[in-house]
């Protein structure tokens, strides 16, 4: 089941209530069992702004400023291999010591047009939010 709130206020708050509402409402039926939601209005957030102006003036495209996140803070495919009669899979990504804590997107490094090192922090600024899953588009 999705639950809207469609009076266009982006009140997370008001639709924990509602939702929280229709699941206790949902749990006192006896045909229902184990009702539930994963939904919390308190999710925390890592929103990330990116300078776009700042990397085409470094002749990075915004595709390979989220491609280098996307390698350090996850992880990316690379390649497979075989050896020993199994195929192995390579996927590239940041120790986990460099990637704890959302200050560490500061030391991330991605490569300009010269093969220079462009620092992430002067292209993407990072803000802790809360709000849903599915937040608002900014």
């Amino acid at each position: 089941m999705m639950i809207e709130l469609k009076d266009g206020s982006g009140d997370f708050v008001k639709l924990q209530n509602a939702t929280n509402q229709i699941v206790s409402n949902a749990a006192s039926q006896s045909a229902l069992q184990t009702i539930f939601t994963s939904f919390r209005a308190t999710t925390p957030q890592l929103y990330l702004s990116i300078n776009r102006n700042k990397a085409e003036t470094l002749g990075v495209t915004v595709g390979q400023v989220f491609t280098a996140l996307e390698s350090y803070i996850g992880s990316s495919y690379v390649t497979q291999f075989n050896k020993f009669g199994q195929v192995f899979q390579v996927y590239v990504q940041a120790d986990s010591q460099f990637r704890v804590k959302p200050e560490d997107i500061n030391n991330l490094k991605i490569k300009t047009p010269e093969r220079r090192d462009g620092a992430a922090r002067d292209l993407a600024r990072h803000q802790e939010r809360a709000g849903s899953l599915a937040d608002r588009a900014l």
